[in-house]
């Protein structure tokens, strides 16, 4: 069964990277919002564990382009 990260299991995950890797990838999450409500309130948790972490979370967007 498969579930979407909340931010609090993401700042979980992203703090085992840390710890195992000895550094923060720059994050951009996709297809989390089911509601525009949930979305604000989620975008703002994104934004404090950024902030936390000294690392970047981004949000996806329709159109993005991503470089590798």
């Amino acid at each position: 069964e498969m579930h979407h990260l909340s931010p609090a299991l993401l700042k979980a995950e992203l703090r085992s990277f840390h710890k195992m890797k000895g550094y923060l990838p720059k994050v951009v999450t996709t297809h989390m919002f089911p509601n525009r409500e949930e979305e604000m309130e989620r975008a703002l948790g994104l934004r404090e564990i950024s902030a936390e972490l000294n690392t970047t979370i981004m949000l996806g967007y329709e159109g993005l382009e991503i470089i590798l």
